[in-house]
């Protein structure tokens, strides 16, 4: 899949069908866990990104935060900032974009973040990376190992030198 959906900015309809797939994978995994939605954490990259900030807030019940790269807030889904629960305003949002983006413009991403923070979404920390475009290389991996060592309370590895670092300690 190289993209989930067609058409710049995305409008509802072209979000809807995607997301209701990932509202139901959300409800599994919640499920799963004994109704821990605060367990369950959800990222994207770019298109990706777009559609999992409309999902992050149009899911029931407050995720335990939000980790995305070079997207943007979906203007076409403001209708979910109307009443943002208290424990969702203060799950971790952290988006990376590169300044130099010419496919997720960085004052128009910047904006829309904005507009989250704006709408009660007190936790959320965007970085625009200077000299960089929409390909993040390898600042995207050390973003999202940050966000992980920030929500799991853990010093951020330097590298991960193996299949094993990667398991979880239950597969060890």
């Amino acid at each position: 899949l190289t993209e989930w959906y067609s058409g710049w900015p995305p409008g509802r309809d072209e979000l809807a069908g995607p997301a209701e797939g990932i509202l139901e994978l959300l409800g599994r995994e919640v499920k799963r866990l004994g109704g821990r939605a605060d367990r369950v954490f959800l990222g994207g990259s770019s298109q990706g990104c777009v559609l999992g900030l409309d999902v992050y807030m149009r899911f029931g019940l407050p995720l335990g935060g939000f980790c995305g790269v070079v997207g943007r807030w979906p203007s076409c889904s403001d209708d979910l900032l109307k009443e943002i629960s208290p424990e969702l305003a203060e799950r971790p949002v952290r988006l990376l974009n590169g300044k130099e983006d010419d496919i997720v413009d960085w004052a128009d991403a910047s904006s829309s973040f904005a507009h989250l923070r704006k709408a009660g979404l007190r936790n959320l920390r965007s970085v625009g990376a200077e000299g960089v475009g929409h390909l993040l290389g390898e600042r995207e991996g050390e973003f999202i190992r940050s966000f992980l060592a920030e929500v799991l309370g853990r010093e951020a590895p330097e590298e991960t030198s193996s299949k094993e670092e990667l398991r979880s300690p239950r597969q060890k």
